[in-house]
């Protein structure tokens, strides 16, 4: 395994951090969906934009697993 450069380490967190607490447009959604309709509208949108992106990675994973059954030496690449 190949440790991570300390000073990259400390770029990348703070980036991340950035990106992952920003709202993007789903939390506009859910957002607008309270404001305008309530409380009970912002949680269903919550929860179905949830499971699409539960589906959305489900159906990811089968694919690349897919891909590394049919060829093997892919894994390596994207190792």
């Amino acid at each position: 395994m190949i440790p991570v450069d300390p000073v990259l380490m400390l770029a990348f967190i703070p980036a991340a951090l950035a990106l992952n607490l920003t709202p993007g447009a789903d939390m506009m959604f859910c957002l607008g969906q309270g404001m305008q309709a309530g409380a009970r509208p912002a949680i269903l949108a919550s929860a179905g934009i949830s499971i699409g992106v539960l589906v959305h990675t489900g159906i990811a994973g089968l694919g690349l697993g897919a891909l590394i059954a049919a060829h093997p030496g892919v894994f390596e690449v994207i190792r």
